[in-house]
């Protein structure tokens, strides 16, 4: 199927273009993006060859251990006020 699109350009500068889906992006889904020194991503690259994980999941399953020693540092908190 081919549609016309017509840029900032007119007349004979519109150009005729195949319309395709990209069924490889997720629209459900949060994206996480950051910017890190080459040291750091060649250790996160190791960590993901070591335990055989995506660089996202690593990066997803940090996040979580992360709030999980959070919350368990407020928990030992709370409960060490109960004494």
């Amino acid at each position: 199927m081919f549609s016309e699109e017509f840029t900032h350009y007119y007349g004979s500068h519109k150009h005729r273009n195949d319309v395709v889906t990209q069924p490889i992006v997720s629209t459900k889904k949060n994206i996480l993006k950051f910017r890190i020194d080459d040291l750091l991503l060649k250790q996160i690259q190791n960590k993901c060859k070591e335990t055989e994980k995506s660089f996202s999941e690593l990066n997803r399953i940090l996040w979580l251990a992360y709030f999980q020693t959070e919350k368990n540092i407020l928990w030992k908190k709370e409960v060490e006020e109960w004494k």
